[in-house]
């Protein structure tokens, strides 16, 4: 009985965390136009990586700004002013709905040495790089043929879920086996 009892409050505490809103999601972008120093060309294999998580606390389909807890690209977590040494990010936008509609901008900056570097990151339109130096900058535009695939993570719940499901089908074929054993005998 009490085994039946701590199996039922497990499976109990696995769907009900299984039930939260926290959405999260890889994307990348694939296949850029450059500009890199007055030279251009489509460069089909350059991408842009990154990923975010957050609960859509308003229950409108949609996952703004202001419900994400994580917005990392290209490694950098922007919802953090302070990203790495003598680095600066800030977020400006991000949406992500139905259809897989993203949407963010984003802007990094770097002070190393005696230089700076800034980054702005425009989905949809455009990924820039400024120096202060020659070339003083390098941009990627979005085109027709830039490709956006967003893949879901599993979240911890369902991996809980999942293991409670394994667990309880071992404990049945065990005790399927036991009773066979002992009616044998």
């Amino acid at each position: 009985m009490l085994k039946k009892l701590a199996c039922s409050t497990l499976l109990a505490l696995c769907s009900a965390s299984a039930l939260a809103d926290t959405t999260t999601r890889w994307f990348t972008y694939t296949g850029f136009q450059e500009y890199f120093g007055g030279a251009t060309g489509w460069l089909p294999n350059a991408k842009i990586r990154g990923m975010f998580s957050g609960d859509d606390s308003n229950h409108d389909g949609i996952l703004e700004l202001g419900e994400l807890s994580r917005l990392e690209v290209d490694g950098f977590n922007y919802l953090h002013s302070s990203c790495g040494t003598s680095q600066d990010c800030a977020a400006s936008a991000f949406s992500f709905g139905a259809g897989d509609a993203l949407s963010f901008s984003v802007n990094r900056s770097s002070h190393l040495g005696g230089g700076w570097e800034a980054i702005s990151i425009v989905s949809g339109s455009y990924y820039q790089r400024r120096f202060d130096h020659e070339p003083f900058s390098a941009s990627l535009y979005f085109a027709p043929d830039t490709v956006l695939t967003i893949t879901s993570v599993p979240e911890p719940s369902s991996y809980l879920m999942l293991g409670a499901g394994l667990l309880g089908m071992g404990a049945l074929a065990r005790r399927k086996q036991r009773r066979g054993t002992n009616t044998q005998a």
